[in-house]
């Protein structure tokens, strides 16, 4: 459902099924523009992704907004704390889903494609 969100709001969607999958595709050298991760997955799960990202020289400064349905401030806090740029609580609407890809895309530096 969320790729086919993206889709219609013009962007290109790569799709993994967890964080393993995702982590082993940007391994092989899969380029994207920034993560968008769910919290709650099988085998590696948002955090520990993030955690890996943030580890990984090719991926330290990729943008990362992260989601979860459980949207305490203790969830939000941890998920920052490993590194995510930006935490979505679900539900959400396709407003609020694309302001805030809008706004994780904008804070990239043109020159450096960090994060600023």
């Amino acid at each position: 459902m969320l790729g086919a969100v993206l889709r219609a709001s013009g962007y290109e969607p790569l799709l993994s099924e967890d964080g393993r999958d995702a982590s082993d595709q940007l391994k092989a050298g899969l380029s994207v523009d920034a993560v968008l991760t769910d919290i709650r997955m099988p085998r590696m799960d948002g955090v520990a992704f993030v955690l890996h990202l943030r580890s990984q020289e090719a991926t330290r400064h990729l943008p990362v907004l992260a989601m979860s349905a459980y949207n305490d401030d203790r969830q939000e806090r941890e998920v920052r704390a490993a590194g995510a740029n930006l935490f979505l609580p679900k539900p959400f609407t396709v407003q609020a889903l694309t302001d805030a890809l809008r706004a994780l895309l904008a804070s990239v530096s043109p020159s450096d494609g960090q994060p600023s």
